[in-house]
This record gives C-alpha cells, sequence and structure tokens, in this order.
C-alpha cells in the first residue's frame, strides 16, 4: 500500500496517539544522544538524533525536516492538543528550529505540559515544560500530524 503525501513529501501510515507516546519513550531506554548528523536505531527504525529525527521516528514518518513538518501538520489551538501532537518552532529569527511531542498537561490550569523532546548536549528528555515552549513563548506553535488517529476511531 503507497503511503500518502503531502505535495512532494511522503507521509507515513496512520498512527495512534498512543504508538506516537510509546514510540518516543522507546528514545528513553537509555537517553539517545544529540547529533544531527549521527543516526540512531532501535525497533522503530534508523533516524537522525537531532530534533527532527526524534519526531519523525515518533510519527513512523520517513525523515523530513522541521520546516517540512511545519507545512503538512495543521496548526491548531492550545485547548485542543492531545497526547500526539506537537509543538513547533519554525521561524526564521528563531536561532533553533525545534519540535517536541505533547504528552500530557502537567497542571489543570493548561500552563505546562509534559513534553518529550531530542536537546542539544543532553539528548532525549520528557519533562514538564512551560507553554508554549519555556522562555520561547511566541516561537512555538501547537500542530497536528494528518495522519495521527484516535485509538476508539482507528479500530
Amino acid at each position: 500500500m503507497a503511503h500518502p503525501t503531502a505535495g512532494t513529501i511522503l507521509l507515513g501510515p496512520p498512527i495512534t496517539r498512543d504508538e506516537v507516546i510509546v514510540r518516543a519513550k522507546s528514545w528513553l531506554r537509555p537517553s539517545v544522544s544529540f547529533h544531527p548528523g549521527r543516526r540512531f536505531a532501535n525497533e522503530h527504525g534508523r533516524y537522525r538524533t537531532d530534533s527532527s529525527g526524534f519526531v519523525c521516528m515518533a510519527l513512523a514518518l520517513p525523515q523530513t525536516s522541521i520546516e517540512e513538518l511545519t507545512a503538512f501538520c495543521s496548526l491548531i489551538s492550545r485547548d485542543d492538543l492531545l497526547a500526539g501532537d506537537l509543538l513547533i518552532c519554525a521561524c526564521d529569527e528563531s536561532p533553533t528550529r525545534h519540535a517536541i511531542v505533547f504528552e500530557s498537561w502537567a497542571d489543570r490550569f493548561r500552563r505546562s505540559y509534559l513534553g518529550m523532546e531530542q536537546v542539544r548536549d543532553i539528548g532525549t528528555v520528557r519533562r514538564t515544560v512551560h507553554y508554549p515552549y519555556d522562555q520561547e513563548q511566541d516561537a512555538f506553535l501547537p500542530r497536528r500530524y494528518p495522519m495521527i488517529r484516535d485509538a476508539a476511531l482507528f479500530a
């Protein structure tokens, strides 16, 4: 079966929110070192060990860039964020382009969330993040991958 495309970008197969979280957590056993020129292989494939590589692995996507992720992942509101959605910074003005996998809200006021990301000089981390992304308040926007499915609707 051929994978759908978003323009010229090859998308992965449909994937549930739970699968995205399980795949993301696989880089925490142990933490995968950050290095954009290297690749890491596990049961989910072989991906670059930078931010976009981590997100592509979690979404079961072929390797793509932050800019391409931004192009085919739709903007959503803060209130619509669900497990497996992303917060992406792809601004030209930003010193770093980056993406983080949203897992869940960390407090009832939705001021912070549990997220997983690939961090320079650290590696893969799962941590509480102040919404939308610590000090970079205006650069990170919530986005949804078009092939993500809710488990109940996917069955």
